[in-house]
């Protein structure tokens, strides 16, 4: 009896690891993109996605609109890669740029008024 004990503790401490990597919460931000609670947030993230090597980042308002759109390397961390997008509060766009290792690389845009002024990063 004893021995079954052992081994069912063994067994169930083994996969609690596999548990955490696997479930992410929806984080909470608030207007400084300092982690808050739910109650007090700003801006939200729903848990990443991963879609091919990637993860798939999206944030949003605490109305639920969506806030920025990108791509990380990690599901942990903002690194980014490729086309990232940031959009107003009425769901306009407001900046895209490319990423290459989490640095700028080629065309930024943002967006002042009613003209999109464009900036150029190489590394």
């Amino acid at each position: 009896m004893i021995y079954l004990r052992n081994v069912v503790s063994k067994a169930v401490f083994l996969l609690m690891p596999l548990c955490f990597f696997a479930q992410q919460d929806t984080l909470y931000y608030d207007a400084q993109w300092k982690p808050t609670t739910k109650i007090n947030a700003a801006y939200f993230r729903l848990p990443v996605v991963k879609v091919g090597e990637l993860y798939q980042v999206k944030d949003y308002y605490s109305s639920g609109q969506l806030q920025m759109e990108a791509s990380s390397l990690y599901a942990d961390k903002d690194f980014w890669e490729g086309k990232v997008v940031w959009y107003n509060a009425d769901g306009s766009k407001f900046q895209e740029g490319r990423y290459s290792r989490n640095r700028l690389h080629g065309d930024f845009k943002t967006k002042l008024k009613d003209t999109w002024l464009t900036a150029s990063y190489e590394h």
